[in-house]
């Protein structure tokens, strides 16, 4: 079975993740984006806060989100397209299986006051505001390739 390649995208809220992938996704290629995913469920926001409470679509997004990030990784989303993860901040062992199976990380970012202006231009929710002031942690360096 061939694997599919991988392009993982992070980075701080409003740095551009979805948008990204949206411009460079085909119809052949899976996108794995729990804020879509959440909405497809039903979750009554345009994004999920990580740190609050979850909604029943918001905790049924993150289980199906799981799921197909193993998928992906274990090679069973074989196909000739691409898989894209949105994955904002990856941890060490999610870094370590995206590094075991070549995964490309895009890493995104640009200025908090740039960051702010979009989540405000964009009507984002206001917890927005106070991720992107925690956004602390660096992201892996832009378009690595993990072999």
């Amino acid at each position: 079975m061939t694997r599919s390649r991988i392009v993982v995208v992070t980075g701080p809220p409003c740095a551009g993740k979805s948008t990204h992938v949206r411009r460079h996704a085909t119809p052949d290629d899976v996108v794995v984006d729990l804020d879509e995913l959440a909405r497809a469920l039903g979750h009554p926001e345009s994004h999920v806060d990580p740190l609050a409470p979850p909604t029943p679509a918001a905790d049924l997004a993150r289980s199906l989100r799981a799921d197909l990030i193993r998928r992906a990784t274990a090679g069973a989303l074989a196909r000739r397209g691409t898989v894209w993860i949105v994955d904002a901040r990856p941890s060490p062992t999610s870094l370590a299986i995206y590094r075991r199976v070549g995964a490309v990380v895009v890493a995104l970012d640009a200025p908090p006051a740039e960051l702010r202006r979009r989540a405000v231009e964009a009507g984002r929710p206001e917890w927005t505001l106070d991720r992107i002031a925690a956004w602390d942690q660096p992201t892996p360096p832009a378009a690595s390739v993990f072999r």
